[in-house]
């Protein structure tokens, strides 16, 4: 997430819009029955508005997070990308995807690269004013860090979402995997060496409480 603000203003328009169609299919619904014309606006605002709040909330809770970590709050560490680096970055990641590597949900900056900073903090990251959450557990999951070798070299972060069962409800669930790569700054190895050291400890998945003693927990289920 870049702008905060345009981010609130396009999740609440559209939530906003959603409700609008669903009032407005069920005024459709009391005078003209079950018709497609009523049903349309109404399935249509249903689908968006449940979806559109939920991003608006998550925007809002990130927006806030974002300005405390710009505030200095919770800060592990954070160096500055200069222009070069960031053009290089770039050319970078083409190559990254021609050769297989999954695409990149880093909202990179539009127009000729300027220097930018990459903030770290303990359970999220703002590279260059986009902020996103890297959070073990979170709506998206912090599964693995990987530190990546390269000009410029970078962490690759994947992140796991669980994707809806359908509007029946019955079909299903699955995962959606994205991949976040943040550059890391040329001399910034010491530094760079703390967010690893820290994403890898969050990141290590321990032994399932019910593995730890296994007949405890066939006597309980029991």
């Amino acid at each position: 997430m870049r702008s905060t603000k345009r981010t609130l203003l396009v999740s609440g328009g559209l939530t906003a819009g959603g409700v609008a169609l669903t009032l407005f299919g069920i005024w459709m619904f009391e005078f003209q029955g079950g018709s497609w014309a009523s049903g349309l606006p109404l399935f249509v605002g249903l689908a968006i508005a449940p979806v559109s709040f939920i991003f608006f909330v998550s925007s809002a809770v990130s927006g806030f997070r974002k300005e405390k970590l710009e505030a200095g709050a919770g800060q592990i560490t954070r160096w500055r990308v200069p222009a070069s680096e960031w053009a290089a970055f770039r050319e970078q990641e083409k190559r990254f995807v021609a050769a297989g590597r999954p695409y990149n949900v880093l909202n990179l900056r539009e127009g000729a690269p300027r220097d930018g900073d990459v903030i770290f903090a303990k359970k999220a990251v703002i590279a260059d004013e986009d902020y996103h959450d890297l959070i073990p557990g979170g709506l998206d999951d912090l599964q693995s860090i990987e530190w990546v070798q390269g000009r410029p070299s970078c962490f690759q972060f994947h992140l796991k979402t669980r994707r809806s069962a359908g509007a029946s409800g019955v079909g299903g669930f699955s995962f959606t995997h994205t991949y976040l790569r943040v550059p890391v700054a040329a001399n910034e190895g010491r530094e760079a060496t703390k967010v690893f050291a820290h994403y890898t400890r969050i990141t290590r998945r321990g032994v399932a409480i019910a593995m730890k003693n296994p007949k405890l927990t066939i006597r309980i289920c029991l």
